[in-house]
């Protein structure tokens, strides 16, 4: 079935087109501004959606599992994308994003698993919410532009074959579980503003041999690095007052880590062991300010490497 909406149609409401089952090709012309939460949801044969330039808003779960689709592009006028709009468009390989978007709302894409390539995000966006990209299982890089000024936390959980991630947002914390489960990721960049890692952030990014912490960064959240089984060394700034549970748990290949704070940091449980305080690895050294070398060795927590700790230089 062959769905042509008029130009005398200015917003399509919710529910509109809910499971229409049998519709397979869906044209709207210009004049159309806004489509409802819902318009086409479980539309499971829509294959081809021609979405005109005058659309500003696209509501929640407004083409939701549309599992037939497989390209989408966003009009020249949309600025905003809703909570789950092309959530579990299994399908979907493609989406040509425009240059005026400003928001992408939670779960928006979440489940595209065949969302493949490169991701590139407008210079107009201020939002990612929470669960965009979620499970994205074939994208394999993204960009984050600097006009990005809020990330809702797990914004690309689970994207398992996502290998390289530029975080230039104006932000000053990693979300919890930004970039968890991203098994595949072997390069990450995030700016010098960010002052906290939250939870799992990284967890479980086994492929992660090299990362960079921020200069400005205070705190390191649980879990944040757990499972990195590839990261072999990192460099603690100045800043830092304190690593929470488990930060660095099950980092195996984890060697050399070099503590230059001003000052002992708060150190959590187990931040460098395996289960049953067994040491990540054997092989474990620990660098520190030489005049607070001492200091670490009867500290909290940072007493069980004692014989891993030795100055820099």
């Amino acid at each position: 079935m062959k769905l042509t909406i008029p130009y005398t149609v200015d917003m399509i409401g919710s529910n509109a087109f809910f499971k229409c089952t049998s519709l397979k090709q869906l044209i709207l012309n210009d004049g159309l501004k806004i489509i409802g939460s819902n318009a086409f949801y479980g539309c499971t044969s829509l294959a081809v959606v021609n979405l005109p330039n005058t659309v500003k808003v696209i509501n929640a779960e407004a083409f939701g599992e549309c599992t037939a689709l497989y390209q989408i592009t966003i009009p020249q006028d949309c600025t905003q994308i809703g909570a789950a709009a092309f959530q579990y468009c299994t399908f979907l390989q493609k989406v040509n994003f425009n240059n005026k978007l400003v928001s992408i709302g939670r779960e928006a894409f979440v489940g595209c698993q065949n969302l493949y390539g490169d991701i590139v995000l407008p210079s107009t966006l201020t939002m990612i919410s929470e669960r965009a990209f979620a499970s994205c299982t074939n994208i394999k890089s993204v960009v984050i532009p600097s006009s990005v000024t809020n990330i809702g936390k797990e914004a690309f959980y689970d994207c398992t074959n996502l290998e390289r991630a530029t975080v230039n947002a104006n932000i000053d914390e990693i979300p919890n579980g930004l970039f968890s489960n991203c098994s595949k990721m072997t390069s990450v960049t995030i700016p010098s503003t960010v002052t906290q890692i939250r939870a799992n952030a990284f967890n479980n990014c086994e492929k992660l041999a090299n990362f960079t912490l921020p200069e400005n960064l205070a705190t390191i959240d649980t879990y944040a690095f757990a499972f990195c089984r590839a990261l072999q060394s990192i460099s603690i700034p100045t800043k830092v007052n304190s690593i929470d549970d488990y930060a660095f748990r099950y980092c195996t290949s984890l060697t050399n880590v070099v503590i230059n704070s001003a000052a002992v940091p708060t150190l959590g449980t187990g931040v460098f062991v395996k289960i049953n305080n067994e040491l990540n690895n054997n092989a474990l050294e620990i660098k520190v300010v030489a005049s607070l070398v001492e200091s670490y060795k009867v500290a909290n927590n940072w007493s069980f490497y004692a014989d891993r700790i030795s100055a820099i230089g």
